[in-house]
């Protein structure tokens, strides 16, 4: 929150001409914070050796930040985002991102469910997607998922209720993709049982595929 604050105080300052300045700002506000919370505040307290010989101040001196930063910039050339690491260093993301724990199987599931044409909507489904999964394996990772979305000029909150309605739907349709996934491993004849019987079947909801293809219930 505090990093936040001071790049908000910092911003109303500065005027950006691209994105890659508005990171710098970043990388800027990561160095002091460090610089007065951990380097500074550490001396003082004795936790840190002052230096008695010059020379180049480490970014290791008393400890290093234990957060980083994401930032969604709207630009004239469309929209970025930055990782912020705790070191200071600022990285360009490519179309996606994620932080923290977990991040490394949410870049699986992104890098799976990325696609150039989705629409917000569909965005804000992966998003949802993402994250609720790798709560399931990530003991570190848990609470209420909260969800922004950056659009030029505003930022949209979602409401919890409209979350909810997400994380149901998705859920049904996760379930859904299991059972196809069992049918597959059935081989081709399975999967060609199941097609004929979906051509049979009704219109609306999943088709119910014949007994001799459904997955058994223990797998």
């Amino acid at each position: 929150t505090r990093a936040v604050e001071m790049y908000e105080e910092k911003a109303k300052e500065t005027k950006f001409h691209k994105a890659r300045e508005a990171a710098d700002l970043a990388e800027q506000v990561m160095t002091d914070i460090h610089k007065r919370y951990i380097v500074e505040r550490g001396r003082d307290l004795g936790f840190v050796k002052a230096k008695t010989a010059p020379g180049p101040q480490s970014q290791d001196d008393g400890g290093t930040l234990n957060f980083a930063l994401m930032m969604g910039l709207c630009c004239s050339d469309g929209f970025k985002v930055y990782t912020v690491y705790p070191d200071g260093v600022a990285d360009r993301g490519d179309k996606y991102a994620s932080l923290g724990s977990g991040s490394a199987f949410a870049e699986y599931l992104l890098a799976r469910l990325y696609r150039d044409d989705l629409s917000m909507d569909d965005a804000v489904r992966v998003v949802v997607y993402v994250i609720e999964e790798v709560k399931k394996v990530d003991l570190h990772c848990g609470g209420l998922t909260q969800v922004a979305v950056l659009t030029k000029g505003k930022v949209e909150r979602l409401s919890d209720s409209a979350l909810q309605v997400i994380i149901g739907e998705l859920g049904k349709a996760d379930a859904a993709v299991k059972v196809l996934w069992q049918l597959f491993s059935k081989g081709e004849k399975a999967m060609k049982e199941f097609i004929e019987a979906a051509g049979k079947a009704s219109k609306e909801g999943l088709p119910k595929a014949p007994a001799s293809v459904m997955p058994s219930s223990d797998v």
